[in-house]
């Protein structure tokens, strides 16, 4: 068992059983084995995710009970080496939320009060935060799966949404507003974060094009506990960019 200190325990994220990944039946539905019997879950990531959703990997899954969904089963981890990792992007904002109240960003220290996904013109920015002296920091949240070499690369898939993520926080930062990109990395082998050019040079060219008007970048890395269902954080990665 690892041993996490209890001081950076920032989520409470519990499953139902392990299960054995069968196969992606389209981009939010995958098939999987438990005992014995061949059940549909659903999968809340738009990642390509190829390096844990693969036949035979082990995944943990939770089964919800609610009316109106296709399957009342949904994936929350799956494995990838020794550790299981969150792939479900439904918690990436309650877990960003919990590393904001808890103090993990230097420059903001004194929450007063968090709006979730605040509107800017036709977009939203998944965070307006304001501390007691009044002053605004606008935060954007990606979580990242995917590592190579030690390297933990976002996305892993093209994506048009957080480029336009991307271009909200650069307007932002025009108009002298402090903006954050908050990645959440769930590989405990990463060390480093890069935006991933290989898979999507414009997602690249916005995020070099931000980081250069200012744009502040938390990678953070965290680990599941499957002894007490807890969320770590564990480490603030340094950046890999250029």
């Amino acid at each position: 068992m690892e041993n996490f200190s209890r001081v950076n325990r920032i989520f409470y994220l519990p499953f139902d059983n392990e299960a054995i990944f069968i196969e992606r039946k389209n981009k939010f539905l995958g098939l999987i084995e438990f005992e014995g019997k061949y059940l549909e879950a659903h999968i809340h990531d738009p990642g390509r995710l190829e390096k844990i959703l693969y036949k035979g990997n082990k995944i943990l899954f939770q089964k919800i009970e609610k009316f109106n969904r296709k399957t009342n089963f949904e994936i929350i981890f799956g494995k990838y080496n020794d550790n299981f990792v969150l792939i479900n992007s439904k918690y990436h904002n309650k877990i960003a939320e919990k590393i904001l109240l808890n103090g993990y960003i230097d420059e903001i220290k004194d929450v007063k009060f968090i709006k979730r996904e605040k509107k800017i013109n036709k977009n939203k920015i998944d965070f307006l935060v304001i501390d007691k002296k009044g002053e605004e920091f606008f935060i954007e949240v990606k979580g990242c799966t995917l590592e190579e070499n030690n390297i933990a690369l976002f996305p892993d898939a093209p994506t048009k949404r957080g480029s336009k993520h991307l271009k909200v926080l650069c307007d932002l930062l025009d108009k002298n507003k402090k903006c954050f990109l908050i990645i959440l990395v769930f590989i405990k082998e990463a060390q480093y974060f890069s935006p991933n050019k290989y898979i999507d040079e414009n997602f690249y060219n916005n995020f070099i094009n931000c980081f250069r008007k200012g744009l502040i970048v938390y990678p953070f890395k965290l680990e599941y506990n499957i002894y007490d269902n807890y969320i770590y954080l564990t480490q603030k990665l340094s950046l890999n960019i250029f």
